[in-house]
């Protein structure tokens, strides 16, 4: 195997941190301390964009017993987080409209994937746009169709993965992808993109 190339850094095992990942990990019916701090404890659970996952895990009343009033805080992120997947679940049919009537395959990837597609309770990952794999073939055709929609083509320039991202007010932003970087068929040198992905 080789060698990992960076080094992760150290990380001090507080109380809060142990807290926060056993709350967003471990079985429920573990025990865990609270946190002697909840206020230090809920930063890091949204630094570490945990907060809503910890809500969704957690039974009626334990969040309040272990971090007090902060426990609404943590409700308010799941509950934007349930909202923004349902919004996100309008915008991935719109595109995939878009996408049919040109008899046109898309791949769903990343955080999207595991939310919309229900891998994850809803609400518990929190995600802030659509990662869609298209045909390398179609993608100049898929964004002309949705910059005719309304959508906005980002300023920003794209990379060798992905084009530029695309914005809509009232959908959100999505990023059409070219390929998976790094992930490769066996025996290629060459990326996935949705053709051999789906062949």
């Amino acid at each position: 195997m080789p060698a990992i190339r960076f080094r992760p850094p150290e990380v001090e095992p507080t109380p809060e941190l142990r807290w926060v990942l056993h709350r967003a990990f471990a079985r429920n019916d573990l025990p865990v301390a609270p946190p002697g701090n909840p206020g230090l404890a809920f930063d890091l659970a949204r630094k570490l964009h945990l907060t809503s996952r910890i809500a969704a895990r957690s039974e009626p009343g334990a969040l309040t017993e272990e971090v007090g009033s902060l426990a609404d805080d943590f409700a308010r992120d799941y509950h934007f987080a349930v909202g923004n997947g349902l919004r996100y679940q309008s915008t991935l049919q719109h595109v995939a409209d878009h996408a049919t009537a040109r008899d046109m395959p898309l791949v769903l990837l990343k955080g999207s994937a595991i939310a919309l597609l229900g891998v994850s309770a809803p609400g518990s990952r929190p995600f802030s746009d659509l990662d869609i794999l298209v045909p390398l073939d179609r993608i100049d055709e898929l964004r002309s169709a949705l910059v005719a929609a309304g959508w906005t083509l980002s300023r920003l320039t794209g990379s060798e993965h992905q084009e530029p991202p695309l914005t809509l007010p009232a959908l959100g932003m999505i990023e059409l992808h070219r390929c998976i970087p790094g992930v490769r068929p066996p025996g290629s040198r060459r990326s996935f993109d949705a053709r051999t992905l789906l062949d």
